[in-house]
């Protein structure tokens, strides 16, 4: 399922950032369902999976209580277990900042 069908792009949110883009959700599967998107490229996620149990890419478990850190321009294809799953994706765009190392 692609981010059009998802109505994604037509929604918004509290948090409304058009210099970082981001973009935050939460998708419950049902069992055995199947979520596909595409991240946008320069930008960092990651998914977090708090409910249920999921495969990426067909044979990647992720377990319980797991963060992924994605690539930018990854496509994301995620398959619920048998008793669904419920994660977070979170993306955002690179803001490519220098660090301060509190250093003088």
């Amino acid at each position: 399922m692609g981010s059009d069908r998802l109505g994604v792009a037509a929604r918004r949110g509290v948090i409304d950032d058009p210099h970082t883009q981001l973009l935050y959700l939460d998708i419950a599967l049902a069992p055995e369902a199947h979520f596909e998107y595409v991240l946008p490229a320069g930008h960092n996620a990651f998914l977090y999976l708090f409910e249920g149990d999921a495969l990426v890419d067909e044979d990647t478990p992720i377990p319980l209580h797991t963060l992924a850190v994605l690539n930018p321009g990854d496509i994301l294809d995620l398959e619920a277990g048998e008793g669904g799953a419920r994660f977070i994706l979170v993306a955002g765009r690179c803001m490519n900042l220098s660090r301060s190392t509190g250093r003088s």
